[in-house]
């Protein structure tokens, strides 16, 4: 087992990949636990790692020579790749997990904290269910912005020579397009993702204060 995983990722990954993992399955077992505060902590976990998944589904598929440890091109050289294999499934999901689970923590004990103390204070709960549905929203909402804005850029705005000139001078013309529509859905995807947690955080902190109803 040890020597495959040291085969298919990259040596100064292997860790973050374990670790990820990792975490990714003890959120499914505190999806399933029956408190209610570990059930709370569980959910940005899977949705973060959801939709890391989900977005790199496509732009695995649209431009796997994107996915190197530094995004720099590689041509057919797979040692400078995090997984050592050209498939966009297998890299969707170990990219998508990757990229995901630190800021997913984050969420995770923010959120606990926010439903344990108002639990405390103020008597006032938030059903997993509802939760589900608003991160699973947020999720939607995040996936629609960062694949609009990447497309509208894409198809509207660019000089593409004076692109390679300024930001990708070792990528090939070729491949300009689909490289900066990857790097575009990464860095919205995941910003629009951290800015609607943190609306939805104050919405359950407003509804724990009982000023909304959630």
């Amino acid at each position: 087992m040890l020597r495959y995983i040291c085969y298919y990722f990259h040596p100064k990954f292997i860790q973050h990949i374990v670790q990820g993992i990792s975490v990714l399955f003890f959120g499914i077992a505190c999806y399933f636990s029956p408190f209610h505060i570990l059930n709370i902590f569980a959910i940005p976990i899977i949705f973060g790692t959801i939709f890391g998944i989900a977005i790199n589904i496509y732009t695995c598929k649209e431009c796997i020579e994107y996915f190197t440890v530094d995004h720099t091109f590689d041509g057919s050289d797979m040692n400078r790749r995090l997984v050592k294999s050209i498939n966009p499934y297998f890299n969707a999901i170990i990219w998508g997990i990757l990229l995901t689970y630190n800021h997913s923590i984050d969420a995770s004990v923010l959120l606990s904290i926010t439903c344990a103390m108002s639990s405390l204070i103020f008597k006032r709960n938030i059903s997993i269910k509802k939760l589900a549905l608003y991160f699973a929203f947020i999720s939607l909402v995040s996936w629609i912005i960062s694949f609009t804005v990447a497309y509208v850029e894409r198809y509207y705005l660019f000089n593409w020579d004076r692109v390679k000139k300024d930001r990708y001078k070792s990528v090939p013309l070729s491949y300009i397009k689909k490289w900066h529509e990857c790097y575009v859905i990464h860095a919205v995807g995941y910003r629009t993702m951290k800015i609607s947690f943190y609306i939805l955080l104050l919405f359950v902190i407003l509804h724990n204060l009982r000023i909304i109803n959630m």
